[in-house]
């Protein structure tokens, strides 16, 4: 019983690792579709729109059925538990890199670019890198890591409020396209809830482990 018990976990364990090695290619994807002003950049990451429903409802299936058949108790519901909140995440930062794939698709086609907003590209390059350790911290049990994922969210808000200041520069630039400007703000917007939805992840790892959410702790 135990032995089978183990096998779905480990199924449960490799989607969630799976999903994160596309949300890793998603946000790569995205990025580059800004920084180089990219269309093959942004559709690669859209053909990904189909997988992150499929691993979100493979997860959570697989989830619930453990729970249901297993009645598991103590460390193991815990991270059964916080699987099905983190893919609950980890579907929202797959769907947002969709929004601004979407975004920077439409805009590259009207002949638009991103290039001028440094600031915006240094947001989803800090984004990024905090994807990519929430991704590593929960395919590695790694609780060292939180601490340090939650502090850049501080780098992503900061730049997220640098390209608000930058945006009231640009609307007052008459040679700048008022709709770019428009796009650059739901970008900014869609980044800084990744960057949120990456800290929760960080959050559910520790609270699977330590078997106390690490917000709690720091109080």
């Amino acid at each position: 019983m135990r032995d089978n018990f183990e096998k779905q976990l480990q199924k449960l364990d490799n989607s969630l690792s799976e999903f994160g090695e596309i949300l890793s290619k998603c946000i790569e994807y995205s990025n580059k579709a800004i920084s180089l002003d990219s269309l093959n950049d942004a559709k690669a990451c859209l053909q990904y729109e189909s997988d992150i429903y499929v691993y979100d409802s493979v997860v959570e299936g697989r989830s619930i059925k453990l729970i249901m058949k297993e009645q598991p108790v103590a460390k193991d519901l815990r991270y059964i538990s916080s699987s099905l909140k983190m893919v609950t995440d980890m579907r929202r930062i797959g769907r947002q890199t969709i929004d601004i794939s979407e975004i920077v698709e439409r805009r590259i086609n009207l002949g638009g670019s991103f290039k001028i907003f440094d600031d915006l590209i240094s947001l989803g390059e800090e984004t990024e890198k905090i994807v990519t350790r929430a991704i590593e911290c929960r395919k590695s049990g790694d609780t060292s890591l939180v601490e340090d994922i939650i502090k850049s969210d501080d780098y992503v808000d900061d730049y997220f409020s640098k390209v608000k200041d930058k945006v009231k520069d640009f609307f007052n630039n008459e040679e700048i396209d008022k709709e770019l400007i428009i796009d650059v703000i739901m970008i900014a917007k869609y980044f800084e809830r990744i960057a949120d939805h990456a800290v929760n992840i960080a959050d559910w790892v520790y609270y699977s482990i330590e078997g106390e959410h690490i917000y709690k702790k720091n109080l």
